[in-house]
């Protein structure tokens, strides 16, 4: 269709615009905004030490509510269709807590900063915890956070490692290839792996040998939905916009609503699923450009783009004036980046809110620090 052709260049366009607006702006410039190496700026270990402790204890009380971590691992599946109702003795009131669990991935983003900037004495902080990061991927039981939490680890050794970037070198070249097919054959296989841990017809190593692999054909089928819902998009006659109504609402998804018994609103997460697929369920996002259309039709493309962009050019804005090598910032970088990335581009505002909670918590739990400790903390050499 014409018109799904046309939003979609509107939206790259404005992408490139806001993101090149972003990335030429004086932002961060003032010699406040510097940051200096860790060893001589924050006391990072205290921050380890709180997001591997809330990490901990979110775990545990989200695993409790179901029996303990073996058995919420058990019922994984079951918790993320939303059947704990229908087949289990609780209705899994703490289920927000899940989303505090992953506070561990920002301890094991911390203690890599920490490895990659002081050296070999930090591998206890990065294995301690990245084994209560594992442990939380399982109980999500989502390829997604497996990538996000690996990627969140070589996005932050490379930027704390090489601030400055580090030349492309065929042996980069090659493992990031072999990685990228490592992650494209988990990303095929990682859901059927997932129901083996729940399933006992099914075992690993089943789902494994008889898994068949087709090279790009997870990531094809990502973008395939969001193809689908651009779809159903412009060909639904009856559309009102919703004039980002959800995005309004994003303090209200904070609120724990089966706690507290608050019924909140529905995303246009839910609208979407219905025209792609048929069911009235919180399924399928529409993607960055489905969710500007639904919001506002073309005009909502335009601003839905060039806020996403915008926002990512003043981190890479940010990054590229980092004057101290080793600095604390690749700890913020990282999974800002990775979050906003890819859950504001699927167009879901409550699971990008959900999603992103950790990292808020984390940075305002180094900004509180940095003004505890500000006279410590020696400003950047221009």
């Amino acid at each position: 269709m014409l018109e799904i052709a046309i939003a979609v260049l509107i939206s790259y366009f404005t992408c490139i615009i806001f993101y090149g607006s972003a990335k030429r702006s004086r932002y961060f410039s003032h010699p406040k905004y510097q940051v200096g190496p860790i060893a001589r700026t924050l006391n990072l270990r205290i921050v380890y030490g709180v997001m591997l402790a809330l990490g901990a204890l979110s775990l545990y009380a989200y695993t409790y509510q179901y029996g303990g971590y073996f058995r919420t691992v058990e019922l994984t599946g079951l918790i993320r269709q939303g059947l704990q109702d229908d087949y289990l003795e609780t209705e899994g009131s703490f289920i927000f807590i899940q989303n505090l669990t992953t506070m561990a991935f920002l301890a094991a983003v911390i203690a890599m900063a920490f490895v990659a900037a002081e050296g070999r004495r930090y591998i206890p902080l990065l294995i301690a915890a990245a084994i209560l990061s594992i442990m939380v991927s399982l109980i999500w039981g989502s390829r997604g956070q497996v990538l996000i939490f690996a990627l969140m680890l070589i996005f932050t050794w490379m930027t704390t490692r090489y601030p400055r970037g580090v030349g492309l070198r065929p042996g980069m070249v090659l493992f990031f290839a072999l990685l990228a097919l490592m992650a494209d054959f988990f990303v095929g296989v990682g859901k059927d792996i997932t129901a083996s841990l729940y399933q006992d017809d099914l075992t690993i190593g089943d789902v494994v040998s008889n898994y068949k692999y087709v090279p790009l054909a997870p990531v094809v089928g990502y973008y395939d939905e969001f193809i689908a819902s651009l779809v159903g998009a412009f060909s639904y006659s009856g559309l009102d916009y919703s004039y980002y109504y959800d995005s309004f609402a994003i303090p209200l998804y904070l609120v724990p609503g089966r706690l507290f018994g608050i019924e909140k609103p529905e995303t246009i997460v839910v609208l979407n699923t219905y025209l792609v697929h048929g069911v009235w369920e919180q399924m399928t996002p529409p993607g960055l450009v489905g969710y500007g259309y639904y919001s506002l039709g073309f005009p909502g493309v335009v601003i839905s783009s060039g806020i996403y962009a915008f926002v990512l050019g003043l981190l890479d804005r940010a990054k590229e004036i980092r004057t101290f090598d080793k600095s604390v910032f690749p700890v913020i970088y990282a999974p800002f980046v990775l979050y906003w990335g890819i859950y504001y581009f699927q167009g879901d505002p409550k699971n990008l809110t959900l999603s992103m909670t950790p990292t808020v918590i984390l940075i305002l739990a180094l900004w509180f620090l940095s003004l505890s400790k500000r006279h410590h903390v020696r400003p950047a050499k221009a």
